[in-house]
């Protein structure tokens, strides 16, 4: 990639000394600045001490180049695409499940399990990077690991959405009361969850867990 920018720079000097009289003088002036920057060498040539002090200039633009380019792209490139492209594959799991609509079940240290939907995509750039979760189902693990559900947000929803939220006088918006940001680094385990697959090797769950 280097090379390409120092030959796309290379190219656009050329371009401009030849078609833009105000760049040559520009140029010229370029050139006498920084060749007594340049280690001097007895018995070369002025036309070849000229030369190098070009050389120099072309690097000089082709960093600029590249630094503007990479900003421009950092600007245009689509986020989604962006993510998917540089973060490890858990970032990638989380950001799949999210464009899906897929609950993810998440294990944290402390042994609490939190089951929901990914709300808000993840940022690895911004410190401390979290997942933002709207649950659906939370819990723990018991000693041997196995997964114990105690809460059923689904059914306090329902409640909510046929008319209980108003008369708690809570906002328009208060599903969004229940999201959960979780910092990454307190998350353990972290897979999809399907409630059909859980009830095929928990029978009758619901009634006896959840509250």
């Amino acid at each position: 990639m280097g090379d390409d920018f120092f030959s796309i720079a290379l190219t656009l000097r050329l371009v401009l000394i030849r078609n833009f009289l105000p760049y040559q003088d520009f140029e010229l002036t370029l050139v006498d600045y920084l060749r007594p920057a340049l280690k001097d060498e007895p018995g070369l040539a002025l036309a070849r001490q000229t030369r190098r002090v070009e050389w120099v200039v072309t690097t000089i633009y082709s960093l600029v180049l590249g630094t503007a380019c990479s900003a421009i792209l950092n600007r245009v490139t689509p986020r989604r695409w962006a993510l998917q492209r540089s973060v490890s594959a858990f970032y990638t799991f989380l950001l799949k499940a999210q464009q899906e609509g897929t609950p993810v079940s998440l294990t944290l240290k402390t042994g609490k399990v939190y089951i929901g939907l990914v709300v808000e995509a993840l940022d690895p750039i911004r410190e401390p990077v979290a997942v933002t979760l709207l649950p659906i189902f939370s819990g723990n693990r018991d000693a041997e690991g196995r997964l114990n559900l105690t809460t059923d947000y689904e059914t306090l929803y329902s409640s909510l959405r046929r008319g209980r939220a108003a008369q708690l006088g809570l906002s328009a918006d208060w599903l969004s009361q229940f999201e959960l940001t979780i910092r990454v680094d307190e998350i353990v385990t972290a897979a999809l969850f399907s409630a059909p697959i859980y009830a095929e090797f928990n029978p009758d769950w619901k009634q006896h867990s959840l509250q």
